[in-house]
């Protein structure tokens, strides 16, 4: 499950994956007092995204998190206009190419991405905040907040 490989893919790189499994549970996580980073979103042609969470991401709002969206099937340009998404990327997940995708949503210089190999092998640096999560930690030297 998509839900289940995101999990173990953020906690493998130092980061807090908080995730749901509906749009109500999203919309509400959204609201709360956590900034999110990034959105992931396992997206089907059948699904109907609700009004007030396109509107979240409709907005042009510079500090509204990233929606990565995943697919079961390829979607015309039509249908990726119609989502409110920053990227979309095709199932199954493979983590080089979700990597990638952080790259061109956040950029290269994004100084958590630069180095997640050593943020594996060495002591956990900044990373994004993710609904799937933000970093927990309890060292006074790292930090807790958007990259």
């Amino acid at each position: 499950m998509l839900y289940d490989r995101l999990g173990m893919i953020f906690t493998e790189y130092h980061s807090y994956y908080e995730g749901v499994t509906s749009f109500n549970l999203a919309e509400k996580a959204l609201e709360g007092t956590q900034n999110y980073d990034l959105v992931i979103l396992e997206y089907d042609t059948s699904m109907i995204i609700p009004g007030s969470f396109r509107k979240i991401f409709n907005a042009q709002n510079p500090t509204r998190p990233k929606l990565l969206a995943y697919t079961h099937e390829q979607i015309s340009m039509e249908e990726k206009l119609q989502l409110p998404c920053d990227l979309v990327l095709m199932l199954p997940l493979i983590t080089s190419v979700l990597f990638n995708g952080l790259l061109q949503l956040f950029g290269a210089n994004t100084p958590s991405l630069q180095s997640a190999e050593d943020t594996v092998q060495r002591r956990p640096k900044r990373f994004t905040n993710c609904l799937g999560g933000g970093r927990q930690s309890n060292k006074p030297d790292d930090c807790k907040g958007t990259a």
